[in-house]
């Protein structure tokens, strides 16, 4: 009898992997359901991007609008925070190559209204709204705008972003959210490898190319983790400053194997002393601060680069009509040391390039005449300084 109960208690092996099969199953058939409704997303998203899908998204909109379920309040805002810096800005032609390192001076207070850069010609031309020019500077002050919307701390797709989201931009507020990720995450890793190999030049160690790489590597992945701690990127920051070390004195020993050489050999043994880590350390901490002139530089090439991009169809940029975003960039990227990240921004470059060609047709009436109305409001230029 005992012997029967004990069998008829035991639970077999199939029956003790169920629930996790049926978890599996369940995860999978989840998965799947994702990746095909995906697929037909993929499928369907250019006729959305073509005259049809523009003309939906417009129709759908002004329905809103009419009963009362949206407004242009925070898009009036936000215009009205960008249109007097846009009318006064450096015209994108003027603006130098990133190769030559220069910038140039603003060109407000210039009063010729046959300048196209001027200060009064650009508010002149926002204000014109059946005119050929304001169209032109129409494009050019929502590309601005947007950039400016771009550069502000704030994930556009979060809960908090909702009472601050411009409504013409509520659909395009994962990608303005992905764009920023990814450009906080190119400055922060360009930023930590040009901070390690600084720590590591003054104990004459080298970060050559293939340990920088790995480094970036590494870093992108741990960045793309929701439960990234800062200690996580302290220690592989760390971690490839030692190794750089490590490699390099491998290196030396085995490029002299003689035994007359040995001291030779120790006397080039390079290291890194506790201090020298956790200075390294401490500039892992505050790499991401804005007050940071490395980080602070890298942001303001990367967003150079950007609006150099999503503007590349403009005929008053200094390039021929055949130089394509791609090659304008290859061109740019250069000098500015992000040519390790140059695929990363080429892709945001043509999205956001696409997503902000796209809404202005779509909200291009709206647009138009809300900045009638605020260059109404907009002061003169100021008298040129007299000598």
């Amino acid at each position: 009898l005992t012997t029967s109960t004990n069998t008829a208690d035991e639970v077999s092996p199939f029956l003790k992997i169920l629930p996790s099969l049926f978890t599996f199953l369940h995860t999978a058939l989840n998965q799947l359901q994702r990746d095909t409704i995906n697929v037909h997303l993929s499928l369907i998203s250019n006729k959305f991007q073509n005259e049809d899908g523009i003309l939906y998204e417009r129709e759908k909109f002004e329905e809103k609008l009419q009963k009362k379920i949206t407004t242009l309040q925070k898009t009036s805002i936000w215009l009205s925070s960008c249109i007097g810096s846009y009318c006064e800005s450096t015209p994108t032609r003027s603006q130098p190559s990133l190769q030559s390192g220069g910038s140039s001076g603003g060109v407000k207070g210039n009063k010729d209204e046959n300048n196209e850069d001027s200060y009064l010609f650009r508010k002149t031309s926002l204000g014109s709204i059946n005119s050929l020019k304001h169209s032109y500077h129409l494009k050019k002050f929502i590309e601005y705008s947007i950039m400016k919307l771009l550069e502000k701390p704030i994930r556009w797709n979060s809960n908090e972003a909702a009472q601050y989201i411009p409504e013409t931009l509520i659909l395009d507020a994962s990608r303005l959210s992905s764009s920023r990720d990814m450009i906080d995450k190119i400055v922060l890793i360009s930023t930590l490898i040009v901070l390690t190999r600084q720590v590591l030049s003054k104990n004459r160690i080298i970060l050559n190319n293939k340990q920088s790489q790995k480094l970036q590597f590494e870093l992108f992945q741990t960045l793309d983790s929701s439960s990234t701690r800062l200690i996580n990127l302290q220690d592989i920051v760390i971690n490839a400053a030692k190794e750089a070390c490590e490699e390099q004195n491998n290196n030396l020993s085995a490029s002299t194997s003689s035994a007359s050489s040995t001291s030779v050999v120790n006397n080039n043994q390079r290291s890194l002393s506790e201090e020298d880590l956790t200075y390294l350390t401490g500039l892992v901490t505050n790499a991401a601060d804005p007050a940071n002139a490395i980080f602070a530089l890298f942001t303001k090439r990367i967003y150079k680069l950007l609006n150099i991009m999503i503007s590349y169809d403009n005929k008053k940029l200094n390039y021929s009509p055949d130089q394509s975003m791609e090659g304008i960039l290859d061109h740019e990227i250069s000098a500015t040391g992000l040519i390790s990240f140059r695929n990363e921004i080429l892709e945001m470059g043509k999205t956001l390039n696409k997503m902000i060609r796209i809404n202005s047709l779509v909200f291009a009436s709206h647009y138009s005449s809300i900045c009638a109305s605020l260059v109404a409001s907009l002061p003169p230029p100021p008298l040129p300084p007299t000598a």
